[in-house]
């Protein structure tokens, strides 16, 4: 499978969200960019993916700072507690072709898709700041705030080689920038990954 398509347009996406808001920034992404914190990789041809628990055994194979949370769920806290982070177990192997300053970027077990989980340090960007910037650098996507004051940017990029992917994005502002979670699949299994990234919790 193209793993390494989705993680590209993860870098790329990332890259563009980190430098938003015309503020001083500290990018934690390894690219550089003059935009926000979103990453664009690559995307690959997705399979059919196991929602199983993961077992015992499983767990300690995980990816450091990844433990189960409850069945069908795995939990992320990085190593300096700026990030947590809970989503499906599927994604349950560290994609070490980007590594995020603070945070980790996961795939599932074929790379179809990849999850980036990140603390962006932008300090004294504001809600507003950021939600502008994803409006004007993505015209044509989706982007509106919950009723819990997250960031939601649902946005379709294209990858190195040319092919469209879903990029689903869910932001909180915090005290030294925006923690964040991107979701990158194929857009025609858009109807699963709805449901996967709503289930995506943020702290």
């Amino acid at each position: 499978m193209k793993k390494t398509v989705i993680l590209i347009l993860t870098a790329a996406f990332i890259i563009s969200v980190a430098g938003c808001g015309g503020k001083e920034k500290e990018e934690e992404a390894s690219v550089t960019g003059s935009s926000p914190a979103i990453i664009h990789r690559e995307s690959s041809v997705s399979s059919p993916e196991s929602s199983t628990a993961v077992s015992s055994k499983q767990e300690s194979r995980l990816p450091d700072g990844v433990h189960e949370e409850k069945e069908g769920f795995l939990r992320y806290t990085s190593p300096g507690k700026e990030i947590t982070s809970v989503f499906s177990s599927e994604f349950n192997t560290e994609n070490t072709e980007y590594r995020p300053a603070i945070g980790i970027m996961l795939s599932d077990d074929d790379g179809s898709a990849t999850l980036q989980i990140e603390a962006v340090k932008n300090k004294g960007i504001s809600r507003n700041d950021l939600v502008d910037y994803l409006k004007e650098t993505y015209p044509d996507a989706e982007v509106y705030v919950t009723d819990n004051k997250q960031i939601i940017c649902k946005s379709k990029i294209k990858d190195g080689s040319g092919t469209e992917v879903m990029a689903y994005l869910k932001a909180a502002v915090t005290d030294i920038g925006y923690n964040e979670a991107v979701l990158f699949f194929k857009e025609s299994d858009k109807s699963k990954y709805e449901t996967v990234f709503n289930r995506i919790t943020l702290s």
